[in-house]
């Protein structure tokens, strides 16, 4: 068998090459140039870090690498050291043995060792040339160094001798054993780098300031808040003042240019121009140029993306935009090409061997003044400064930032007021804020009173501890930030509990404002309204022949006003669909103060109109007198039952006389009709009363099939039927399926009073008064507590198809009168 063996050695794989033999006496430089040579140096070096160049304790400068043991005859890495005192490196103290000549402890290097001239500086970023002829065993000058291998020597393979190695089908077969070593590198790329001017000291500071302070000096408040350190604004402080100062001379040169950069990668063009466009190539970099002409400082550069009037992907010109002087000097403009910045106050003073620039960076945003403009991006920027000397055309090398701004002209931004009703008295304002570009230091709170209570009540932040707390009482100005207030935190969200105590009526407004690190203030802002009674309808099948004197408020979210299943059954009833019907029925009233979406649905209002269909004292006897005509016409299909006086009615509608619920049913009564709680319309049924009538809910129906209609000369009154919400931490509604129309006013008088919490009313149907005797022809004085009616409607209809069916059965299929259009029909 042919056996082949690769040994690796383990070590630095550093070779040298040496135009002698091997046969060398290594040798080493003692603790002074006056001592001989040993030739002991592998004993000594051999624990010593394998670094070449480096020094150990009294080993000082040596060298490593392969090299031919005399004493073994085999190649080992071994180490050979001169003292740093030797004048010149320590060689060998003499050849010895095979083939004479060629001693020396180091390898040749042949090219000239290169460093920066005085006053310059390597650039590592420019590489003059490339060769494959370093030694790592030798010195580079500090404008070279070593590349990447670029030269290998292949050690040959090496063989014993053969022996016999037979097998069963060659029993003559010979074998050897051999060994190869790896690859070694002899020689690497050796890189020239360019050399720089060496730039003297350049220092950096800046402070902050007011605009409208005029001064240069500290910085300013806003509202009383004061700044976080660093923080650039747009209030407090939105002016950067920065000094660089420079030297005045380097070498022969005086300065020509001063530049300042604000951001983490200044740029190193040179190109300058006075007719290209100004444009950013990011609003996250930016800055100027202060140049002096002939022996005056006088032009002002900027940035810009533009050369040859080709815009590019990054900075390709400086472009003059304004000359040194006081006040605005000139604008940077962003990437988009409008303004983002203002320059001004530019001056450059010259004293003793330093130069002085200052300046003034004014961001744009919207306080500002003006209409056409484009922020720079808020973060953390680095600042900069850097000179240029003579009229040189070598690349600028920034010093290391000592510097930097955060700029935050950003507001934070609310995720707005939201309220919850906790019981009968409280309520839970929540409010949140975020800011991207810095932290909040602060959220006040206050609350004032829009729709006056007479007998207005202190309230309390029982989340804050503040009691009694008068509405509009907090502070404003220049207290705002640390004065009095509902609430005052650090936190960037919270839900705060507030006691309305005593209140009853009104429209408060909660308003939370929250700073910024920089002083930037944003608010936010939302009215609650309590003891105010509204309505929501759906189809807006309603009418008030006079007024109503009933609210409409704006409602959001597409879910019901409570879980409870008469918002969703028999009829889909949601907030979403309710402010926008309600808003149609009473855009034809001038009682209406204001139109909610009238974008939304086009809705025209009539102002002091004749409607025709309003007709007192007209349609119960209209009605009365087509329901008999059709009973005359098929009196198979009714069944007709007459009162002559008051007359309650309990249970279900087929209960009556000779109702059933095989046929319509048509009841007359002369007089009161009152019908009680629970009552059931299980047939299609028709009340006529001549007197009032009064309904106690609940009224329901069973399926769409069946139904009441109650029509009244007299009043129709909404009276007290159970208490739906004993027990409940909110409203619950009482239920009246039917249609009501009256030629008086149907009116709901106050009920539950006493109760922390009262019923609404819910009527699927429609509700039609034509009365005038009080005033109004729909009379609400039934209202819900404070803090629910800001929450739940008092009076909810969802207008109920099935009457339309009922109509053409009770009453014909023709009636005199027309509808006037006042923009809008009932969806």
């Amino acid at each position: 068998m042919k056996i082949i063996k690769r040994v690796i050695k383990v070590g630095l794989l550093f070779s040298f090459f040496f135009f002698s033999s091997f046969s060398i006496t290594l040798a080493y430089c003692t603790t002074g140039p006056s001592r001989g040579c040993s030739i002991n140096a592998r004993e000594i070096c051999a624990n010593t870090p394998n670094v070449s160049g480096g020094q150990s304790s009294g080993i000082a400068v040596y060298s490593c690498g392969f090299q031919r043991n005399p004493d073994t005859g085999q190649d080992e890495n071994i180490c050979w050291c001169h003292d740093y005192e030797c004048s010149t490196t320590c060689g060998g103290s003499g050849g010895g043995g095979g083939g004479g000549g060629g001693g020396g402890g180091g390898p040749t290097c042949p090219w000239n060792t290169y460093n920066c001239p005085s006053g310059t500086i390597p650039d590592l970023n420019t590489v003059v040339s490339e060769s494959c002829q370093g030694y790592r065993g030798c010195i580079w000058g500090n404008a070279q160094d070593a590349g990447p291998c670029c030269k290998y020597n292949n050690p040959p393979r090496i063989c014993g001798d053969w022996y016999n190695c037979p097998t069963k089908s060659n029993p003559g077969k010979m074998c050897r054993d051999c060994e190869e070593e790896e690859p070694t590198c002899t020689q690497y790329i050796l890189k020239q780098f360019a050399c720089i001017p060496v730039i003297p000291p350049v220092t950096v500071s800046y402070s902050l300031y007011n605009s409208s302070s005029g001064a240069g000096g500290g910085g300013g408040t806003f509202n009383g808040c004061t700044p976080s350190a660093g923080y650039l604004g747009k209030s407090a402080n939105n002016v950067v003042r920065v000094n660089a100062q420079v030297a005045t001379t380097s070498g022969s040169d005086s300065v020509s240019d001063i530049r300042v950069w604000f951001g983490a990668n200044p740029t190193t063009i040179e190109s300058l121009s006075t007719s290209e466009q100004q444009a950013l190539a990011s609003n996250s970099e930016f800055g100027l140029l202060v140049k002096k002409v002939g022996s005056v400082w006088s032009d002002i550069y900027a940035p810009s993306r533009y050369a040859s009037g080709v815009a590019g992907g990054s900075l390709q010109t400086w472009v003059r935009v304004g000359t040194v002087g006081n006040g605005l000097r000139g604008e940077i403009k962003g990437a988009g090409g409008s303004a983002s910045a203002a320059i001004k106050n530019v001056s450059v003073t010259e004293s003793g061997s330093n130069t002085t620039l200052t300046l003034d960076l004014e961001p744009y945003h919207e306080n500002s003044g003006i209409t056409n403009y484009e922020k720079l991006t808020s973060g953390t920027y680095a600042i900069s400064a850097v000179p240029k000397y003579g009229s040189g055309s070598g690349t600028i090398a920034w010093p290391s930032s000592t510097q930097s701004v955060n700029l935050d002209i950003a507001d934070p931004v609310s995720s707005g007021i939201n309220f919850s009703i906790v019981d009968a008295t409280r309520i839970d304002v929540a409010w949140q804020f975020n800011d991207a570009n810095s932290t909040i230091t602060r959220v006040v709170g206050d609350a004032d009173l829009q729709t006056p209570n007479p007998s207005a009540d202190e309230i309390d932040d029982e989340t804050s501890g503040v009691t009694n707390y008068v509405f509009g009482s907090g502070a404003t100005g220049s207290s705002m930030y640390s004065g009095y207030h509902l609430w005052t935190t650090s936190a960037t969200s919270r839900s705060d509990r507030i006691d309305m105590n005593s209140n009853e009526q009104g429209n408060v407004n909660f308003t939370a404002y929250a700073f910024d690190a920089a002083c930037n203030m944003s608010s936010a802002t939302s009215g609650f309204p309590f003891g105010v009674s509204w309505i929501a309808t759906k189809g807006g099948l309603v009418n008030a022949g006079s007024t109503s004197g009933i609210e409409i408020v704006e409602l959001n979210g597409s879910s019901g006003f409570s879980n409870d299943s008469y918002w969703n059954s028999p009829f889909s009833f949601s907030k979403n669909e309710a402010d926008v019907t309600s808003e149609l029925l009473l855009a034809a009233s001038s009682s209406l103060p204001s139109l909610l979406h009238p974008q939304e649905v086009n809705t025209v209002r009539s102002l002091n109109h004749f409607e025709a269909n309003n007709r007192t004292n007209y349609w119960y006897d209209e009605l009365f007198r087509r329901v008999d005509k059709e009973v005359s016409e098929s009196p198979s299909d009714y069944n007709v039952v007459s009162f002559s006086d008051n007359t309650s009615f309990t249970g279900q509608s087929s209960d009556i006389s000779t109702c059933s619920t095989s046929k319509s049913c048509v009841v007359k009564v002369t007089g009161n009709v009152t019908i009680n709680s629970n009552f059931v319309c299980n047939t299609p049924t028709v009340f006529f009363a001549s007197g009032v009538t009064n309904l106690r809910p609940n009224i329901t129906s069973p399926n769409q099939s069946d139904g009441c209609m109650f029509i009244s000369k007299g009043n129709i009154n909404i009276q007290s039927g159970d208490y739906q919400s004993q027990g409940s931490s909110y409203p619950k509604y009482d239920i009246i399926e039917a249609f009501l129309l009256t030629d008086g006013e149907i009116d709901m008088p106050e009920l539950d009073t006493g109760q922390s919490v009262r019923d609404g009313l819910l009527v699927h149907g429609s509700m039609l008064g034509f009365g005038t005797s009080n005033g109004l022809s729909i009379s609400i004085r039934r209202d819900l507590t404070p803090l629910f009616s800001a929450s739940y409607p008092v009076l909810a209809i969802h207008f109920d198809n099935r009457y339309l069916a009922f109509a053409p059965m009770f009453f014909g299929g023709e009636i005199e009168g027309f509808k006037r259009e006042v923009g809008f029909k009932p969806l």
